[in-house]
């Protein structure tokens, strides 16, 4: 199982996109100072201590065991990948994972090494049960909102409108920020609450660097991963008509001169699954559009879009063969 599963990596090992990969792995987990003239080698074992050797782990540096290190489990999951795909897009799969990687934690060191453990498992297929869930509370993968069901809601809408500029708004930040709906509209008129939902009153940043992409930001008091503590919701601006920067600043010049009234979850998937329905396309929930503006940042290569959409990297690796 070990040989077959080195005969395969080795095919991704050889190539010139490979070697481009572990030079951002280098740039990541450290490479060796050029004042060495040594080689670096593996730790040495401490005194009194002994490891049997194992084709599934190899004595090598720290850095190179992400990829270097195997288990019976991965000889599956390679084998398809090198099937079902270009040896280029499984190396950009790679890339994405890897360079998604925060390279500066405050975590502690448990967590750290647990991470580490978990993108490892996350890298070569195998299934990760640090965090079990009961199968009932699971849900099967949802499909994505597409830029073409995006290019549907700006067409249809009449942005002139106020309720639909602002449904517009909020499918572009849900889209292109990969949101959770629950951060930027309520479930009813009734329910919001300061400490959990946004309010008018919050302040927007907006920043537009001469020499790189505009972007806006607004915070968020309350997330389903931080709890109280909340984030920073961020929008870069795209080269596209659903831009979100472009349609937040719509927003609220459009209701500028009228009292707002809270944006509820039924009110704005009905509208956009009505111009959904009438436009022929599928129609979709809230979750779908998380989904489908991290698998679109994925394709287009921006592979640090978990810093500010919060998609992590265990969502992108089911979403990218999924899809």
């Amino acid at each position: 199982m070990a040989a077959k599963s080195k005969q395969i990596m080795g095919s991704i090992l050889n190539t010139e996109e490979f070697k481009r990969w572990q030079a951002k792995i280098f740039d990541l987990f450290g490479a060796p100072p050029r004042s060495i003239r040594k080689p670096p080698k593996p730790r040495k074992l401490k005194p009194g201590c002994d490891i049997t050797p194992s084709s599934f782990r190899p004595r090598v540096l720290a850095r190179d065991r992400l990829h270097h290190w195997m288990a019976p489990v991965s000889d599956s999951f390679h084998y398809a990948l090198v099937k079902d795909f270009p040896i280029s897009d499984v190396i950009q799969l790679f890339n994405v994972l890897l360079i998604s990687v925060e390279t500066k934690t405050h975590e502690n060191y448990v967590t750290n090494w647990l991470s580490g453990l978990h993108f490892w498992h996350n890298l070569h297929g195998a299934p990760w049960h640090g965090k079990l869930t009961p199968e009932s509370s699971k849900r099967p993968c949802r499909p994505p909102v597409t830029l073409e069901h995006m290019h549907a809601l700006f067409c249809c809408l009449d942005l002139s409108n106020a309720f639909d500029a602002s449904v517009f708004t909020v499918a572009s930040i849900a889209f292109w920020s990969c949101c959770r709906l629950a951060e930027l509209i309520i479930n009813s008129v009734n329910s919001f609450d300061p400490m959990q939902h946004v309010a008018c009153s919050i302040k927007i940043t907006r920043v537009s660097p001469s020499n790189s992409v505009s972007w806006s930001s607004f915070p968020a008091p309350w997330l389903k991963t931080t709890l109280g503590a909340g984030a920073k919701i961020i929008m870069s601006r795209v080269d596209d008509f659903t831009n979100p920067v472009s349609a937040l600043n719509h927003h609220i010049s459009a209701n500028s001169s009228r009292r707002m009234g809270p944006m509820t979850h039924p009110w704005f998937l009905a509208h956009c699954n009505q111009v959904w329905r009438e436009a022929g396309l599928l129609e979709l929930t809230g979750h779908c559009f998380r989904i489908g503006g991290a698998h679109l940042l994925s394709l287009m290569l921006v592979c640090q879009y978990d810093r500010f959409g919060r998609s992590h990297h265990h969502s992108l690796l089911i979403y990218s063969f999924v899809i």
